[in-house]
């Protein structure tokens, strides 16, 4: 074979592979992240559904075709999660809470004054 193709006995198209979607979840993680944090910011309820618009925020003021991608995947994912939530289906140890699909979480330390 060409050594353009193997490099160590490995295949550079695959390794490239890699690099990719290894990239893209750390995207994929620095994205939602950065939402959570900016409704921590703004003082906005953590919930799925406040949680997927702040995520709509940020891809409506991108311009990278990737990034629009990884956000919508990032929505897509939350909102198939709503859907089975809401077909019945148990998702995880807290369905009471997300049965109403107003789920929300709510920091012990919330009242307190960061020093």
């Amino acid at each position: 074979m060409n050594e353009y193709f193997l490099h160590n006995g490995r295949n550079v198209f695959s390794s490239l592979n890699a690099m990719k979607k290894i990239l893209n979840a750390q995207l994929h993680n620095e994205y939602l992240g950065q939402a959570i944090l900016d409704m921590v910011i703004q003082q906005i309820p953590i919930s799925e559904h406040n949680l997927v618009e702040q995520l709509r925020i940020m891809q409506s003021r991108m311009a990278e075709p990737n990034k629009i991608k990884i956000v919508q995947s990032i929505i897509d994912g939350i909102l198939g999660r709503l859907k089975d939530v809401s077909a019945g289906e148990n998702v995880g140890d807290h369905s009471d809470e997300r049965d109403s699909g107003q789920a929300q979480y709510t920091s012990p330390h919330h009242n307190k004054k960061l020093h």
